[in-house]
C-alpha cells in the first residue's frame, strides 16, 4: 500500500489535516530507517576497509621487521667477523712481543752469566793475590 492510498483511507477516518501530519510523520520514519540501513552498510563497509588495511599494515610491518631483521643480523655477522680478525691480529702481536721479551731474557741471562763468571775469576785472582802477598 502506498501513501497516497493509505492518506485516502486515514482522511476518510482522521480528517484531512490529521492524516497529512500522519502520513508526513511515516515518510519520515521511513528516511530515517532507511539512513539507519545506509549507516549500518556504511558502517559495515569502513569496518571492511579498516580491516583490509589494517591487514595491509600489519604485512607491511612484518615485511620491514624480517627486513631490517636480515639486515641486523647482517650486521652483526660483519661486526663479528672484524672482531675475530682483531683477536688474530691481536693474538699474533701478543705472540711476537712474547717472543721478543724471551729472547730479551736470554740476552740478558747470558750477559748475566759472563759478568758472573768475569767476577767469579777477578774475586779468586783477588784472593790468590792477597793470600800470595801475606805468605811473604
Amino acid at each position: 500500500m502506498g501513501s497516497f492510498e493509505l492518506f485516502e483511507l486515514l482522511k476518510e477516518k482522521l480528517g484531512e489535516e490529521t492524516a497529512r501530519k500522519l502520513i508526513d510523520y511515516i515518510e519520515n520514519i521511513k528516511s530515517q530507517v532507511v539512513t539507519t540501513d545506509v549507516l549500518i552498510k556504511l558502517l559495515d563497509l569502513t569496518k571492511s576497509e579498516i580491516i583490509s588495511k589494517t591487514e595491509k599494515d600489519k604485512t607491511e610491518i612484518l615485511a620491514k621487521i624480517e627486513e631490517l631483521k636480515i639486515s641486523t643480523d647482517r650486521k652483526i655477522e660483519e661486526l663479528r667477523m672484524s672482531f675475530e680478525l682483531k683477536i688474530k691480529e691481536l693474538d699474533s702481536k701478543i705472540e711476537q712481543y712474547r717472543l721478543e721479551t724471551q729472547r730479551d731474557i736470554e740476552k740478558t741471562k747470558s750477559s748475566l752469566i759472563k759478568w758472573m763468571i768475569g767476577l767469579m775469576i777477578a774475586q779468586t785472582t783477588l784472593i790468590i793475590s792477597v793470600i800470595a802477598f801475606l805468605s811473604k
